[in-house]
């Protein structure tokens, strides 16, 4: 049997390409996220309300996060990004 990827395989079974594609989608067992809570969310909002020039690393040392976490919170969750030095939303 040729190896290929897991996508182009011929589902088995009845499967229809669609359900097994979509069975594949679901989202893994395993440990859930603990740094984008409801909670470390309504911190970096107050925070960032409090002083627009805090750095992404102070954000994430006062949440007790990552900064990768933290700069994910901002741009993706807050939709919020530096301009000059200061975070604004965006448009």
């Amino acid at each position: 049997m040729p190896l290929c990827h897991p996508y182009f395989v011929v589902p088995v079974d009845g499967d229809s390409a669609i359900a097994s594609l979509t069975k594949r989608a679901l989202p893994r067992s395993g440990r859930p996220s603990t740094s984008t809570t409801a909670d470390n969310i309504d911190k970096i909002r107050t925070l960032v309300l409090e002083n627009r020039y805090m750095s992404v690393r102070e954000f994430a040392q006062e949440c007790d996060i990552s900064t990768t976490s933290a700069h994910g919170s901002l741009s993706d969750i807050l939709h919020m990004k530096r301009v000059a030095a200061r975070l604004v939303p965006k448009d």
